[in-house]
């Protein structure tokens, strides 16, 4: 029989422990797996959890474990599900038995996903960084800043840009390195491992976000101020003044916009994982290795998660 959730949101001990568990509902599953390819479609899914508890494992709460497994698909691998289930980092809200013991009250549980040490640093540094590589690049605005066509200073423009954005990556790659360490399946990144992080970098982010838009205007502003024609100090302050009071505008309208997509995003976090997988994996060779990440993290978590994309 499988473990039911006790009304403080514990799973009771049982002989065999979560080990027994698992080889039971393994069991229960190649029952169902005709093929013998690993694969259950969603429903029967549903059917073989509703047999080993009814009242926890609802078609509600099958679908709320899918999704936050990055698996909305119509059928998903077994393996992969069951993983996902027993591990520590498995976030889900399932439903209290609907007929509780007498004199005693119900309440949902929330198994919540410890807090990422790896992805915390990653975001102490995040701003400070942004701000940062303004600060590298600067010395070299007098270097490219010739000519006055339209074209050429688009271009210059976007020499200072490409040089700020790489400033920025190149200083929070040091930060990479205990991400793939706590993330990784092996020497590779699987989806189910991805998945967790996203859902981890969000969570990382979330109190940061507004601190993170704020930085990459102020960047994108002294970017834009260092490629305009200058015309004195008094018409320079004047100009910078009214510069600031825009971001300041921008970022107040924007910072919770930013904050809504981070919460629809953490709804489905699986589909973010398979583009992240994607994009690190340089040789398309279907495995994400430690080179792969560490080269392309910042980089492609930047094309998702970066204050452009985001205010989009």
């Amino acid at each position: 029989q499988a473990s039911r959730v006790s009304p403080k949101g514990r799973r009771p001990r049982q002989a065999g422990g979560m080990a027994s568990t698992k080889d039971l509902i393994l069991s229960q599953f190649k029952q169902f797996d005709a093929s013998g390819n690993g694969r259950i479609e969603k429903l029967v899914l549903c059917s073989l959890f509703k047999r080993l508890d009814g009242s926890l494992w609802t078609d509600a709460n099958i679908e709320t474990l899918l999704q936050a497994m990055g698996a909305p698909g119509a059928n998903i691998s077994f393996e992969d599900f069951i993983e996902w289930v027993f591990s520590d980092q498995a976030v889900f809200t399932p439903r209290p038995p609907s007929m509780p013991r007498s004199g005693v009250a119900t309440s949902s549980v929330r198994r919540r996903a410890p807090q990422s040490a790896a992805l915390e640093a990653y975001m102490q540094e995040l701003v400070s960084n942004i701000k940062g590589s303004w600060d590298l690049v600067k010395p070299s605005v007098t270097e490219l800043r010739s000519g006055s066509s339209p074209q050429e200073v688009a271009a210059m423009k976007k020499a200072l840009k490409d040089r700020t954005l790489n400033c920025w990556f190149q200083a929070q790659r040091r930060n990479v390195s205990p991400i793939w360490r706590e993330f990784r399946s092996g020497e590779t990144l699987s989806l189910r491992g991805c998945t967790r992080l996203i859902s981890a970098y969000i969570r990382a982010l979330k109190p940061k976000s507004d601190a993170m838009v704020r930085a990459s205007l102020e960047v994108g502003m002294e970017l834009s101020l260092a490629m305009e024609p200058q015309f004195g100090p008094k018409a320079d302050h004047q100009r910078r003044s009214l510069a600031k009071r825009q971001v300041e505008m921008v970022a107040k309208a924007v910072a919770p916009c930013v904050r809504e997509t981070l919460d629809r995003i953490e709804k489905d976090p699986g589909h973010i994982a398979h583009k992240l997988l994607e994009s690190l994996d340089v040789n398309r060779d279907g495995k994400v290795t430690q080179d792969d990440f560490e080269c392309g993290f910042v980089d492609s978590m930047h094309q998702v998660f970066g204050s452009e994309q985001l205010m989009a």
